[in-house]
């Protein structure tokens, strides 16, 4: 399908299973900005589908779209 899966944690301890699960990257959000991070991932062009499995307060407060 050609999507590169980038997983978000945030805690460093579940890092090294995500890559272990196939994560292409992962990126914790206690230590990055993750949007940041995501441009620089892209190449400046961002993302275009996520899969928020646990849908947390941030979900809610985001207005980043």
């Amino acid at each position: 399908m050609g999507a590169t899966p980038i997983a978000v944690t945030r805690t460093s301890e579940k890092k090294e299973r995500l890559l272990k699960e196939g994560a292409a990257e992962v990126i914790v959000s206690d230590e990055e900005d993750v949007a940041a991070r995501l441009l620089d991932l892209t190449g400046g062009k961002g993302v275009e589908y996520v899969f928020d499995a646990v849908a947390g307060p941030g979900v809610t407060t985001w207005r980043g779209w």
